[in-house]
């Protein structure tokens, strides 16, 4: 099953800022090389949130079954056609798919609780690149909160 890393927030709050910064990958990526303290991990990284994306957390599932590390963005609350990111939480959970974390940005709490299963987020509460933290300083937190180098 795989495990994942979750990056939370509104709209345009530097969720995908991050994720370049983590990674320097500008787009979907799968099998992208990341060193962590225990060996390198190969991780598909997905860029734009998956409701931004229009992929379902079913959809999500199929596309991914034979992922190992996933890396995406969830927004915090649904769109008008896709589910908020508790609901994506929910499905991979029941899936029995690993939520290793979850960083939420721009926000000191969220609007539910999480399930059993998943782990406390990691709150930090302000925007991602021109107007607020440097992506490369959220980047270096994030990163060893992972243990990513």
């Amino acid at each position: 099953m795989p495990q994942m890393w979750i990056i939370m927030g509104g709209a345009n709050v530097g969720k995908s800022a991050l994720i370049r910064a983590l990674t320097g990958v500008a787009r979907k990526t799968e099998n992208w090389p990341v060193a962590t303290r225990s060996g390198t991990i190969n991780v598909t990284i997905y860029v734009r949130s998956l409701q931004e994306k229009g992929i379902s957390p079913g959809q999500f599932i199929q596309q991914n079954k034979g992922a190992s590390y996933i890396l995406l963005p969830l927004r915090v609350n649904a769109t008008r056609r896709f589910p908020d990111g508790l609901q994506y939480i929910l499905t991979f959970l029941q899936a029995g798919w690993v939520v290793n974390d979850i960083v939420v940005l721009n926000r000191t709490s969220l609007p539910y609780s999480l399930p059993q299963g998943a782990p406390p987020p990691y709150f930090i509460p302000q925007h991602i690149g021109r107007r607020g933290m440097p992506a490369n300083q959220a980047a270096s937190i994030v990163k060893q909160r992972w243990n990513w180098l």
